[in-house]
């Protein structure tokens, strides 16, 4: 018998809810976008809220992520100086959270807290109707310091001036100008010493070209290793006459009898003890 009645108490108390939910859901969009009842933008922002909290489910709010963010606030007003910021923010905190929600539900600490401190954090972060102004720095210049101190830190003290008192006290800088004074007669005379030693090697090198031979440097490395491994190209003249070591000549020979148009490419040739050499040091 008592099986009937259930769905209509079960209706009567949706629709209870349902009125109380309109009503808060109409004074949620007049606060967040100001638009008023009668507006097209109101009816269109009421079907939306109706409709997300009708046919779609939430999770409820973490209680921990929010301690964790709120406690991120206050650590960063801590670190930008403002202690009494961070201090007044997690003391409202802690009072909100332990007033109770109606006056029927006299827990403290629920979900419905917390929902509340999430979503006043995350308009926090997109906060609507507020304008932005940049803020002008202004920059205060300095007023040049006009008090005469050396006279106030020397009232009566008694200073020996000697025998000529006009005479201005001396002075660090000209111990200063004197040393680049002397550094730069050394200087002129370092530079007159290189400039000489430039010179006679310039005369040297000359008398060297001209009985024929070079300095070391050059002579090794036109004498003892062609450097293939430079990016230049080399040439190297082989001394031994068989084909087998004028293999890659002969090759240059047959490409240019076959091809007018054959240009020779920047290499290097490679005698087989290099490339042995190349090959030991590749695999060791």
């Amino acid at each position: 018998m008592d099986c009937p009645s259930l769905p209509i108490v079960h209706q009567k108390k949706m629709a209870a809810w349902r009125k109380d939910f309109e009503k808060d859901a109409k004074s949620l969009i007049k606060c967040l976008t100001g638009f008023q009842e009668g507006e097209e933008n109101f009816g269109t922002c009421l079907e939306f809220v109706t409709s997300n909290f009708r046919f779609h489910r939430f999770l409820d709010v973490d209680s921990h992520k929010v301690d964790r963010t709120i406690d991120g606030l206050c650590d960063k007003y801590t670190v930008h100086s403002k202690a009494d910021t961070a201090d007044t923010l997690r003391s409202l905190v802690v009072k909100f959270l332990d007033l109770p929600v109606t006056q029927e539900k006299q827990c403290s600490k629920s979900d419905t807290h917390y929902a509340v401190l999430s979503l006043l954090l995350c308009l926090s972060e997109t906060p609507t109707s507020l304008d932005y102004q940049q803020q002008v720095s202004t920059s205060t210049q300095e007023e040049p310091d006009t008090f005469d101190w050396t006279s106030y830190l020397l009232e009566g003290i008694d200073i020996d001036t000697g025998p000529f008192p006009e005479t201005p006290p001396w002075s660090e800088d000209e111990d200063d100008d004197d040393d680049d004074k002397d550094d730069s007669s050394d200087d002129n005379t370092l530079s007159t010493s290189n400039s000489q030693q430039v010179s006679s090697l310039r005369k040297d090198f000359l008398q060297c070209a001209e009985q024929g031979w070079l300095p070391k440097a050059d002579w090794l490395k036109n004498s003892v290793m062609v450097q293939y491994w430079s990016e230049r190209p080399q040439t190297m003249e082989l001394t031994n006459t068989h084909h087998t070591a004028n293999l890659t000549n002969i090759w240059e020979m047959h490409q240019y009898s076959s091809d007018p148009f054959y240009k020779s490419a920047d290499r290097t040739p490679l005698t087989e003890t290099q490339a042995m050499r190349e090959s030991v040091w590749v695999l060791g």
